[in-house]
C-alpha cells in the first residue's frame, strides 16, 4: 500500500487556506507541484506486485545459513558446526559438531587420521634411510668394481711385458744356439715348447669379471653391451640343490643318499634373456597361455610361470608366496655354448654375476609380486 501521509498534509494545507484571495494561480500551482513530487516518490503498482513476489520467496527459504565453523578437535573424525538464521522470525540457531567426516579405510574413502600421518612419516624416513644405505653400498660396489677393473688392467699389462720378455729371450737363445757347430737338440725343444706355451697363453681367453645393479626397478649388467660386442652369448642360470645315491646298496638293500650338493643350471638356454642398449636385462616371455609369448620384458614375474592360489615352481620345488621367498639367480657371458647337452662350464668368459627375485603375495591385495633384488 502507498503511503499517503505526505499528500494528506498537503491537502489538509489547500483546505486550511480561508483567507480570501488566498488562492492565486502561484500559491496553487507551488501545492500542486508539491503533490506532483510526492506521487513521483510513491511506488508503482508493477514494483509493488514485484516486491510481493521477493517477499513471498523469502518466506519460502525459511533458514539460512550464516556460519560453518570447524568443530571439536578430534584425532580420528573431523567435525563441523554451522549457524541457522529463521528469514521470518530473525531467530538464530546454532549446531556444535553437527556434521562429521569418517576416516578413510581400505575399503571407503574418507579423511586421514593423525595415525594415519603418523605412520606416513615413519615409512617415508625408513625409505629414505633404505635409499640412502642403497646408495652408499651401490658407491662402494662400484668403486670395488673400477678397482678390480683397473688391477685386471694392470695385470694385463704385466703380462704382456713378459710375455715380450720371454720372446725376446727365446729369440737371443734360438739365434745362439744356431751359431754352435754341435747343436744341442735337447735345448732346441725346449725352446720350442716354451714358444708353444706362451702361444697358448696368449690365446687364452680374456676372462671378464662382471657384476649386477638395480635401478628403477630393472636390472643392469654394466658390461653387458661390450660383452655381447665381442660375440658372447649371455645366459641366464637358476640355482639347484641335486642328491645322488650311492652306487652300492646298504645291507637293508638301499642305495643310501650322499651330501646335497649346490650348483647352477642353465635356465631356458639360449635367447632367454638379451640387453638392450642402457644395459637392461630383458626376459622372454615363455608361459604358458600367455598372449604375449616370446616377446621381452624388463620385469622379474616373466621368469616364471603363472602363479596359482599363490605358489610357484622353481626348479623342481613349489613355494607358498605368503610368506615371501628370495630365489637365486645369475647372469654370465659364454663363448659358443652348445645346448641340449650338459653345460661345459669352461665356454664362460666371465663369473656368474648373481643376483635374487623376492617374491611375495601382496600385503594388503590378492595379487603376487616379484621384484629384483641383490
Amino acid at each position: 500500500m502507498v503511503d499517503t501521509t505526505s499528500l494528506n498534509s498537503l491537502i489538509k494545507a489547500l483546505r486550511a487556506e480561508t483567507t480570501k484571495g488566498s488562492i492565486n494561480p502561484e500559491r496553487l500551482g507551488s501545492l500542486l507541484q508539491k503533490i506532483a513530487d510526492v506521487l513521483a516518490t510513491s511506488a508503482s503498482m508493477s514494483d509493488i506486485e514485484e516486491a510481493a513476489k521477493v517477499a513471498t520467496r523469502i518466506k519460502s527459504i525459511g533458514n539460512v545459513l550464516t556460519v560453518i565453523s570447524k568443530g571439536s578437535a578430534d584425532s580420528e573424525k573431523i567435525r563441523l558446526s554451522y549457524n541457522l538464521v529463521n528469514v521470518l522470525t530473525g531467530k538464530a540457531a546454532s549446531f556444535p559438531d553437527a556434521i562429521v567426516f569418517q576416516s578413510a579405510s581400505d575399503t571407503k574413502a574418507g579423511v586421514m587420521t593423525a595415525e594415519q600421518v603418523r605412520s606416513l612419516n615413519d615409512n617415508e624416513k625408513s625409505i629414505t634411510s633404505i635409499t640412502t644405505s642403497l646408495q652408499g653400498e651401490i658407491t662402494t660396489r662400484q668403486s670395488e668394481d673400477k678397482a678390480i677393473r683397473q688391477a685386471i688392467a694392470a695385470l694385463s699389462g704385466e703380462i704382456e711385458k713378459l710375455s715380450q720378455s720371454a720372446k725376446d729371450s727365446i729369440s737371443r737363445i734360438a739365434s745362439e744356439s744356431a751359431t754352435r757347430s754341435n747343436g744341442d737338440s735337447g735345448l732346441s725343444n725346449r725352446i720350442d715348447m716354451l714358444g708353444k706355451s706362451i702361444e697358448s697363453v696368449k690365446e687364452k681367453p680374456d676372462f671378464t669379471h662382471i657384476e649386477t645393479e638395480i635401478s628403477d626397478l630393472v636390472l643392469k649388467c654394466p658390461l653387458a653391451g661390450k660383452l655381447i660386442g665381442k660375440g658372447l652369448t649371455p645366459l641366464i642360470f637358476r640355482c639347484v640343490i641335486w642328491q645322488n645315491r650311492e652306487r652300492q646298496r646298504n645291507e637293508n638293500g638301499h642305495r643310501e643318499y650322499k651330501d646335497k650338493r649346490h650348483g647352477w643350471h642353465v635356465h631356458y638356454g639360449k635367447d632367454k634373456i638379451k640387453f638392450t642398449d642402457d644395459n637392461i636385462m630383458l626376459i622372454r616371455d615363455d608361459r604358458r597361455d600367455s598372449q604375449t609369448i616370446g616377446q621381452y620384458f624388463s620385469d622379474a614375474k616373466t621368469l616364471f610361470h603363472y602363479p596359482k592360489e599363490h605358489k610357484v615352481g622353481y626348479g623342481k620345488r613349489t613355494y607358498d608366496l605368503h610368506g615371501g621367498h628370495r630365489l637365486k639367480f645369475a647372469i654370465a657371458f659364454a663363448k659358443d655354448p652348445k645346448m641340449g647337452v650338459p653345460f661345459d662350464f669352461s665356454c664362460l668368459r666371465t663369473n656368474l654375476a648373481r643376483f635374487n627375485v623376492y617374491a611375495c603375495k601382496e600385503a594388503d591385495g590378492d595379487r603376487d609380486e616379484f621384484s629384483f633384488s641383490i
